[in-house]
């Protein structure tokens, strides 16, 4: 969507950016995405954060992958309701490509414990961007 992204291996992190990432920072629009048929539908922040939480359900190499862009994209944060709407939907968008740069710390248990339903909360020394 006309975002550019870290190049692999590139010691600097990218700043995503872009007029559709432009827009929904600004809060001009929500996230519009196109569906076969041309017809549009809104997606909100919670929806984009529940499908964020879904996907780090799915193992730690995808939890690595959101723990790699937090800290390309230099969050203060692991957690996916402290994103806003243009990061979620830019993670969402590239979860699946090879561009986002490897994280090769521990874990953290907010990331972790999601849906685990133990570790969630608990503080880990040393993951913390």
């Amino acid at each position: 969507f006309g975002s550019s992204s870290p190049a692999v291996g590139s010691s600097a992190p990218q700043a995503v950016s872009g007029p559709r990432v432009a827009a929904v920072a600004e809060g001009r629009i929500h996230c519009r995405i196109s569906k076969v048929g041309g017809a549009k539908m809104e997606i909100d922040k919670a929806t984009l954060v529940q499908k964020v939480q879904v996907a780090l359900m799915g193992g730690e190499a995808m939890q690595r992958k959101w723990c790699g862009f937090c800290t390309a994209h230099m969050s203060s944060s692991f957690k996916a309701e402290d994103q806003d709407e243009a990061f979620l939907l830019t993670f969402l968008d590239l979860a699946n490509g090879d561009s986002i740069p490897p994280f090769t710390g521990e874990i953290p248990a907010e990331v972790g414990g999601v849906g685990a339903g133990g570790a969630a909360g608990i503080a880990v020394a040393g993951c913390g961007v």
